[in-house]
């Protein structure tokens, strides 16, 4: 009886061993599994990451070109703005000269009739 309860505390010994040495290569298969996951993960990450930095300086770029866009744009607009005012009071000078002179002119006509309806009197 003795032998056969060490016989089956063997068997059993060996089985246990059986499955602890199939739970270890189990372990070691997910733990190589997680590895490679793991270096996937950090790959896509440093791929996603790279991707990113390049959108966002190609971002600053093009919001920094829009800018000086803008800025160009604003500079040209001030140059117009001021040869158009430039011209306006070019113009405003010449109107004031013209109308001037055909006051001059009236106040003359004025006199010279104003001289002849004495005159008729």
């Amino acid at each position: 009886m003795c032998k056969q309860l060490l016989a089956h505390e063997e068997s059993q010994r060996k089985s246990l061993e059986v499955e602890v040495l199939d739970l270890k290569l189990q372990f070691e298969f997910v733990n190589s599994h997680k590895d490679k996951d793991v270096e996937d993960l950090t790959h896509a990450l440093k791929y996603s990451n790279e991707e990113l930095e390049q959108e966002n300086h190609q971002l600053r770029k093009s919001l920094r070109e829009l800018q000086e866009s803008q800025e160009a744009k604003a500079s040209y607009s001030l140059s117009t703005l001021r040869s158009n005012l430039r011209g306006l009071e070019q113009t405003h000078k010449e109107c004031v000269s013209i109308f001037q002179t055909r006051q001059a002119g009236w106040s003359f006509k004025l006199e010279q009739m104003s001289e002849n309806i004495e005159n008729y009197r």
